[in-house]
């Protein structure tokens, strides 16, 4: 049974202090009709103030100061805000859609607890998949918004337009194929990014996957 098990390696490297995990599964093509939702489900698990920035990297550890910091905090918070991140558990997260190699890759960088921080990241997403969790209308509309933001941003310029146009000739896109994406994310609701992350997400989180591990091992010298 050795040749169905997962890969796993486990590299001891002493420059590195801190653990990451990376997991990589089959993408799809540019011109996918999951393409558009899919970019939505990801936005949702990761913008800002999204489901991984609250309850993975928490409310508690911030980077910065909230500049207008509310004067009557709830004195009983969501415990699910300090999932990740305010429990100390990774620092920062992705998930990536490469049209370029067809592969989708989700990864925790500079993780305090390794699989305490691929633990709570499996149950935000199968909190979705499951329907614990629901998808609402008002942070659909900001993924969607967001995900369309970077579609225009990135040929705003000349410079933009010239490298995306090359770009495409690469990765089987046509010239028009920011107009098709814009369209098609128009048309997306809960339901469609619901079905592009279990298809596409899910999977990257059952025991039939690939990790690279990078432990940090400590030697006493005596």
């Amino acid at each position: 049974h050795a040749a169905h098990l997962p890969q796993v390696v486990v590299a001891s490297l002493s420059a590195i202090e801190t653990h990451y995990v990376t997991a990589s599964a089959p993408g799809l093509a540019p011109y996918s009709p999951d393409h558009a939702a899919l970019l939505v489900a990801i936005e949702l698990l990761t913008a800002l103030e999204g489901d991984f920035w609250v309850k993975l990297r928490g409310l508690t550890l911030a980077l910065t100061p909230n500049p207008n910091p509310n004067p009557n905090p709830n004195p009983n918070p969501n415990p699910d805000q300090v999932k990740l991140r305010g429990a100390g558990l990774t620092y920062s997260y992705s998930i990536r859609v490469s049209l370029d190699s067809r592969r989708i890759s989700f990864n925790l960088f500079k993780c305090g607890d390794m699989l305490g921080a691929y633990t709570a990241a499996k149950d935000i997403i199968t909190g979705y998949a499951s329907g614990r969790s629901q998808m609402s209308e008002v942070d659909l509309d900001g993924a969607k918004s967001t995900v369309a933001y970077g579609i225009i941003a990135g040929t705003s310029t000349r410079l933009g337009a010239a490298a995306v146009a090359w770009e495409s000739c690469y990765e089987g896109k046509g010239v028009d194929y920011g107009k098709w994406l814009l369209a098609e994310l128009r048309t997306v609701g809960a339901a469609d990014a619901l079905h592009a992350l279990k298809k596409y997400i899910v999977p990257q989180l059952t025991l039939a996957l690939t990790l690279t591990l990078t432990l940090t091992l400590t030697l006493t010298l005596t």
